[in-house]
C-alpha cells in the first residue's frame, strides 16, 4: 500500500521513478503474484497499472515480465 501511495504521489515525477526503478525491481514485483493473499494480489495490480501509465520508458520490461510470468504459470511446474 506504501509503494502504491508513493508512485501516485504527484510530486513523484516519471524521471525519478525510472530512475530508481529497475527491470530485476519489476521482475521481482510480478513475482509476488505468487502470494496466496488476494488482497496482497489487488495492490500489486494496482502497482503494476500505475508504474505501466507512468512509466513509459519500462513498459517494454513490464509487458516481458508478466509474459514470462504467465508462461510460466500456464507452462512450467506447478509450485
Amino acid at each position: 500500500e506504501l509503494l502504491l501511495k508513493l508512485i501516485e504521489h504527484r510530486c513523484v515525477s516519471s524521471d525519478i521513478l525510472n530512475a530508481n526503478v529497475s527491470e530485476d525491481f519489476i521482475k521481482k514485483l510480478v513475482g509476488l503474484f505468487k502470494s496466496f493473499n488476494p488482497n496482497e494480489r489487488v495492490y500489486l495490480c494496482k502497482v503494476i497499472r500505475t508504474l505501466y501509465n507512468r512509466m513509459v520508458s519500462r513498459r517494454k520490461a513490464i509487458r516481458t515480465a508478466i509474459n514470462k510470468y504467465l508462461l510460466e504459470k500456464i507452462y512450467g511446474d506447478d509450485d
